[in-house]
């Protein structure tokens, strides 16, 4: 992040929360999601597997959301 941009620690430390506590614990659970997915599809238990696509995809939708909004607050003007 740039000092150019006039923030502080404080705001560097909440966007710094914010990422931690949003996206980067839903990407990890996403990929223990994945892990389970395959085990489902080895198993043959599609229908399962199926859901926990949906699931999964509906979750990296909202990171995508997260993400796009973190963005804005670093710089605006883009």
């Amino acid at each position: 992040m740039n000092d150019d941009i006039g923030w502080g620690t404080a705001e560097r430390q909440q966007v710094t929360l914010d990422l931690r506590d949003s996206a980067i614990q839903r990407i990890v659970g996403n990929l223990l999601r994945f892990q389970a997915l395959r085990n489902l599809l080895d198993r043959g238990r599609t229908e399962e597997a199926a859901d926990l696509l949906e699931r999964s995809m509906a979750t990296q939708r909202a990171i995508l959301g997260d993400s796009r909004t973190l963005t804005t607050r670093i710089n605006p003007a883009v």
